[in-house]
């Protein structure tokens, strides 16, 4: 594959979610998308995502390509999509734990420092599997089918209007 997306859903309604639990992530606290999306705009381009790698981690090559990282707000719902060439482990989800970390005023270090400190200690917390999807893959000659009304739950969040 030449591109792959990833979804996070996060849930921010003020009670938790009984029926999604399994497949959202559910933020108490409030969440500044315009400063997450901001930080984020730091981590587009090819890097060394060191910072962002899990312990298991395996690869030789820290260095990846984000091609955007979109923050959509409906409703109850935020969803941060991530568009990229491959992921170190767990990349998404410590991405994902360290902007809602940053918006929340716990982590003091802004995504660019973190990014070049090629540090993980620098990094927020791992955000929980839950809120995770795959979305898709595109290949030179074939792009992998993306959610649409008629095949997932997704699709009732995806596109989203900010």
């Amino acid at each position: 594959a030449i591109k792959r997306t990833y979804a996070y859903i996060i849930y921010t309604g003020s009670t938790r979610p009984i029926f999604l639990k399994d497949y959202v992530f559910w933020e108490k606290n409030n969440i500044d998308i315009d400063l997450m999306q901001n930080e984020s705009n730091f981590l587009i381009g090819t890097h060394n995502f060191s910072s962002f790698r899990g312990s298991k981690c395996t690869s030789n090559n820290p260095v990846r390509t984000i091609d955007g990282i979109e923050i959509s707000k409906k409703e109850d719902f935020i969803v941060v999509t991530i568009t990229a060439n491959a992921y170190l482990y767990n990349m998404v989800r410590i991405i994902v734990g360290t902007l809602l970390e940053r918006s929340a005023g716990r982590l003091q270090k802004s995504m660019q420092d973190i990014l070049e400190s090629e540090n993980r200690i620098n990094a927020g917390k791992t955000a929980q599997a839950q809120g995770l999807f795959f979305l898709g893959a595109e290949y030179k000659n074939f792009s992998f089918i993306k959610p649409t009304p008629s095949n997932s739950f997704l699709s009732l969040l995806l596109p989203l209007n900010k």
